[in-house]
């Protein structure tokens, strides 16, 4: 099992986040969840590592998502979303995909971590 296999889901509940560890794409199958919003880095149709790739290999609604990207009109993609969305195979509701951007880069021995708080911040008063 990957790494990315088990994820840690925050659930608000009573004004207190509750941690689960479970898997995000089995439980977007199972219809357990309607949303999945993932931080996502700035670079076009860059989906290759973690739980985005897993996303577009399952869902490449997703990766079209962050490929339509209209860069005529906005240049600046941190702290922005693009998403789609899809029909459950199960139930044929439709779920939401988010793809938050809110790296600027991808992952490296110089940038171990480098997303923003303040991109994450934007992303979610926007959604």
């Amino acid at each position: 099992m990957c790494l990315f296999d088990i994820i840690l889901k925050i659930k608000w509940k009573k004004s207190m986040f509750i941690k689960e560890i479970g898997n995000l794409i089995k439980e977007f199958e199972w219809n357990k969840l309607d949303v999945i919003v993932h931080g996502a880095n700035c670079l076009v149709g860059v989906m290759g590592a973690g739980i985005a790739k897993q996303i577009a290999e399952k869902y490449p609604e997703a990766l079209k998502a962050d490929v339509k990207w209209d860069w005529q009109k906005d240049w600046g993609r941190l702290g922005k979303f693009s998403y789609c969305v899809v029909k459950n195979e199960t139930t044929g509701n439709n779920q939401l995909i988010i793809n938050a951007y809110t790296q600027e880069s991808v992952r490296s021995k110089s940038n171990p971590i480098p997303f923003s708080i303040e991109a994450v911040d934007n992303v979610m008063k926007a959604t």
